[in-house]
């Protein structure tokens, strides 16, 4: 949500005069709306209406349809967050962690392990090939990237913790996943719907002594921060 506020920011002061010429429309219908009458009224109330509604939904676009990808980007982590919170008593979710190369998106710690969690909002279906997934032409990610995000968090914990474990890399698709659960080249593809059923249906790995000790870990990183 930071980077499209900042983009619509930008978008604003670079279509500042076509966004005057908008509020400077709107509001002179408004006022003929309230101060006409007759015919020329109710069209200056209709010419108002439509005004208002076009500037709020610029507004929302963020001066700019490609800023949206930021905006739903962040609906998709928060969706996530969501999800996660259903994992039970025994797991623990952090969200928005910085890893000095830009955040892990999320964190879950419980019997299975530590997965990072890489949330994407996708329009179009989308499918799993050898360099992560791909929606119609668009490369969404997941891949490389998923890796990692997983071999810093891992890197992180036995730095911190001085505990050894299995990081594995997930992403969660918000959108068409029509193969379903897929793992490939040690990162796991899940529809985000079933996210909490796929993560808790992995094997034990961890004691609750070893969950507690790094969610203790990530939960002094985080507020060290």
């Amino acid at each position: 949500m930071a980077k499209f506020r900042e983009e619509r920011r930008s978008n604003l002061r670079e279509q500042w005069g076509a966004l005057a010429v908008g509020v400077a429309s709107t509001a002179a219908a408004g006022y003929w709306a309230l101060a006409g009458d007759g015919a020329g009224q109710v069209f200056a109330a209709f010419g108002c209406g439509v005004g208002a509604t076009a500037l709020t939904f610029a507004w929302m676009l963020g001066f700019d349809a490609h800023s949206l990808r930021w905006a739903w980007g962040a609906a998709g982590e928060q969706w996530t967050a969501e999800e996660l919170a259903k994992l039970g008593v025994t797991w623990e979710a952090f969200h928005d962690i910085p890893d000095g190369r830009g955040n892990w998106d999320h964190v879950a710690v419980g019997p299975p392990g530590v997965f990072v969690i890489d949330s994407k909002f996708l329009t179009e279906p989308a499918v799993v090939d050898e360099r992560g997934l791909r929606a119609g032409r668009l490369r969404a990610g997941g891949g490389a990237s998923a890796r990692g995000s997983a071999v810093r968090m891992k890197e992180l914990i036995e730095k911190e913790a001085g505990l050894s474990v299995w990081v594995q890399g997930v992403v969660a698709v918000w959108g068409r996943l029509p193969e379903g659960v897929v793992e490939r080249e040690k990162v796991l593809y899940v529809p985000a719907g079933r996210l909490v059923e796929t993560l808790q249906a992995r094997p034990p790995k961890l004691t609750a002594a070893q969950c507690a000790q790094v969610s203790g870990t990530l939960r002094a990183y985080a507020t060290s921060l």
